[in-house]
């Protein structure tokens, strides 16, 4: 058995392993696992005896290795390390009978040899046995030091085998011989403790595994015990799929690709031909549809809206700071402001000048006498401000790229400066977004369902007719618009409608609504929950996702033939 109690590595003032406790028995394959840097190396170098612990203890079968001699303890563990650095021209054969040395005393018996022959052929260097060492790929080499280290504990199960790395110049093939071999020889009672980087490698040969970070212990136990989603990014900081294989029963992991553009981090590339190709194609489109908003465009792009902002504006958007609880708070200051939120197919926009917010419950609420504003504030994950000549606007994202609200100062705005000053004051060092903030996954926002009780569907015409006579009469309506990070409600009276087919507007001085694709979407009205006098009309989507929800008296909808409708109307 090894016991290794409280083992504790100090260099320099650096502590290197700390506080590091665990058993292994006979018949056991250990994996180490961790990250470059973590303590594996070190840890094997304490158990080799390379390194002598500044705190703790190893013992070996009930001795501590200090208490055994030399030659009895080359006898009973072996190790191989990462580097075995060779400068003379041995034969392979003559190193391999190295590991012998701890048996004889002048010259290999017989036995010893028949060992040699034998490590050299399990590990498939038998051909290789009067070449040159020298002469070898990197991956024969590691596989003779192998038949070295296998020759030394050959003919002993009570011992111990220590592999740092064994399969990192290996192809595949050999990579499962030789962690086979291994996890042969334990199941024959030896000892193995094996340092790995592939964690399918060490779920697949290890009986256990020991996961270190920093120098430490972090996780003990057997493979489906330890290799889990959340152990992974803490050790590794990947992110990673982990599913039961099927046939064997044990963790198999799949890694998620990291995407990186070589433009974000390498400023000395020439402009990326994608690039300019995204953005002779995004001109493009904007001349076909010159209303068609940022996220529409993007999404025909294959890209997000984020992606699309750099190339439409090319060094004329700028990244903020975290700091958003003082950017919506400096909002106040800049005048008359455009304020949108859209949902897919829906976007309203509202003219108004920003009061002071008031927080509640992680919202920042904007309010004045006919419009309120909410802004979740943690769904807020990455603020771009865009300054050109055309429009100066700060953009609120969520962490799908979806654009959850935006602050555009008014035509002809006197705040110009106020602007400029609020963007130099938030804008963050760093101006290249990391691969968990600008994600190119285009995720629909989701759509929060309504108290609201719902009657019967409506087609679109029936719709339009009840703002057509809410703008006639000048009667009241409310409009609320909500996704997954902000809520607005503009309440008033409305003019100017605009039917072009396929789009449907309220072009009026304090509201700009916007209502795209009407055809596809579903009209329904609802009994509002809390007000008996109130109807409201939801259009929604054709996943049933609310777009927008107008709410009006329900003495201005028309009568219907209904006995049910009718019943609601009278209620």
């Amino acid at each position: 058995m090894l016991r290794v109690e409280k083992l504790t590595y100090e260099i320099k003032g650096r502590k290197l392993l700390k506080d590091v406790s665990f058993q292994l028995r006979e018949g056991e394959v250990l994996a180490l696992l961790g990250a470059n840097g973590a303590g594996k190396s070190t840890l094997m170098r304490l158990l080799s005896g390379d390194l002598e612990a500044t705190e703790g203890s190893i013992h070996l079968y009930g001795k501590s290795l200090s208490s055994y001699h030399v030659t009895e303890l080359a006898k009973r563990r072996a190790m191989l390390s990462q580097q075995n650095a060779i400068s003379m021209a041995f034969k392979v054969k003559d190193i391999v009978i190295m590991g012998r040395y701890p048996h004889f005393k002048s010259s290999p018996a017989a036995h010893d040899l028949d060992i040699v022959n034998e490590v050299l052929k399990i590990c498939g260097v038998e051909l290789f046995a009067d070449r040159s060492y020298l002469s070898l790929s990197g991956g024969e080499q590691q596989r003779v030091q192998l038949a070295r280290v296998l020759a030394q504990l050959w003919d002993n199960p009570d011992s111990l085998l220590l592999l740092d790395e064994p399969v990192s110049a290996l192809d595949l093939r050999y990579q499962q011989q030789v962690l086979a071999i291994a996890k042969a020889l334990s199941r024959k009672g030896f000892m193995v403790v094996v340092v790995l980087h592939d964690v399918n490698l060490a779920s697949i040969y290890a009986d256990r595994i020991i996961m270190l970070k920093n120098g430490r212990k972090w996780f003990d136990g057997t493979a489906i015990e330890v290799l889990d989603k959340q152990s992974l990014y803490t050790v590794f900081s990947v992110e990673a799929d982990v599913h039961i294989h099927p046939k064997t029963l044990k963790p198999l992991i799949r890694m998620e690709e990291i995407e990186m553009d070589a433009a974000h981090f390498n400023s000395k590339l020439p402009a990326s031909k994608t690039e300019e190709d995204l953005r002779e194609r995004y001109l493009q489109l904007h001349d076909l549809h010159p209303n068609a908003s940022l996220s529409v465009l993007a999404k025909q792009l294959e890209i997000s809206e984020i992606d699309l902002l750099f190339i439409a504006y090319p060094n004329q958007v700028a990244v903020l700071n975290k700091d958003y609880a003082g950017l919506l708070k400096g909002l106040v200051g800049l005048g008359i402001i455009n304020s949108s939120v859209g949902t897919g197919i829906v976007q309203m926009d509202i003219r108004c000048i920003l009061e002071e917010p008031e927080l509640e419950e992680g919202y920042f609420i904007f309010r004045d006498n006919t419009s309120e504003i909410q802004i979740e504030l943690a769904k807020c994950k990455t603020v771009l401000a865009v300054a050109h000549q055309w429009e100066k606007s700060l953009r609120f994202y969520d962490e799908n790229d979806n654009l959850v609200f935006m602050v555009t100062l008014g035509d002809g705005s006197d705040f110009q400066h106020a602007f400029m000053h609020l963007l130099g004051s938030y804008k963050a060092a760093e101006q290249t977004l990391t691969a968990a903030e600008k994600s190119c996954q285009r995720l629909l926002n989701k759509q929060e369902t309504v108290s609201y009780d719902r009657i019967t569907k409506k087609d679109f015409t029936f719709f339009k007719r009840i703002l057509a006579r809410c703008a006639a009469e000048q009667l009241p309506v409310s409009f609320f618009i909500r996704n997954n990070g902000c809520r607005q409600q503009y309440s008033g009276c409305i003019q100017n409608l605009v039917d072009q087919g396929g789009r449907y507007m309220i072009l009026d001085k304090k509201l700009v609504l916007t209502i795209d694709n009407i055809q596809s979407s579903h009209i329904w009205l609802s009994k509002v929950a809390d007000d008996a006098e109130l109807i409201s009309i939801d259009i929604c989507d054709s996943h049933q996702h609310i777009m927008i929800s107008v709410q009006v008296d329900k003495s201005v909808i028309p009568a219907d033939n209904s006995p049910e409708w009718s019943s609601i109307l009278n209620t």
